[in-house]
C-alpha cells in the first residue's frame, strides 16, 4: 500500500503537519460546536441501542505531543461526562505495546493501525459483552 499525504512526503512534511495540529490543539473546541456534536452522538447512540446494538466508545491514539493538550482533554472529558454508562476503550489501552507514530499527529501509520486493531479486538469484545 503506497503512502499518501504527509506520510509519502517524508519526515519534514510530517513535522509540518504535526506543527499545525499542535497549534490547533492548544485551544478547546468551541462550546456550542462540542455541545452539538455530543447531541448528535447521543441521538445516534440511542438509535443503535434501541435496535439492541451494544455500544462502546473508542478513543483512538494520537501523537504523544497532542494527548495532554487542552483540546484532547476537553473532548475526552466531555465524552466521559456525556456517556458515563457506556464502556470506554481508552487510547492508552489501544496503544499498549506500541510506540505510536502518526502521519500528521492524528492519523495513525499503517503499522500502528494494525497494532491498534489487534489491541482493539479483545477490548471491544470485552466491552460489548459487559454491556449486555
Amino acid at each position: 500500500m503506497a503512502a499518501t499525504g504527509a506520510a509519502a512526503a517524508g519526515p519534514s512534511a510530517r513535522e509540518a503537519e504535526l506543527a499545525i495540529q499542535r497549534a490547533v490543539f492548544k485551544s478547546g473546541v468551541p462550546d456550542a460546536l462540542l455541545s452539538n456534536k455530543l447531541t448528535e452522538f447521543a441521538l445516534k447512540i440511542a438509535k443503535l441501542q434501541e435496535k439492541g446494538v451494544a455500544v462502546a466508545l473508542i478513543e483512538l491514539p494520537i501523537h504523544a505531543d497532542l494527548e495532554d493538550t487542552p483540546r484532547a482533554r476537553q473532548i475526552r472529558e466531555s465524552f466521559r461526562r456525556a456517556f458515563p454508562a457506556l464502556p470506554l476503550i481508552r487510547a492508552d489501552v489501544l496503544a499498549r505495546g506500541l510506540q505510536i507514530k502518526t502521519a500528521d499527529g492524528l492519523h495513525l501509520t499503517d503499522e500502528d493501525s494494525r497494532g491498534v486493531m489487534r489491541n482493539l479486538s479483545a477490548e471491544l469484545h470485552d466491552a460489548c459483552a459487559a454491556d449486555r
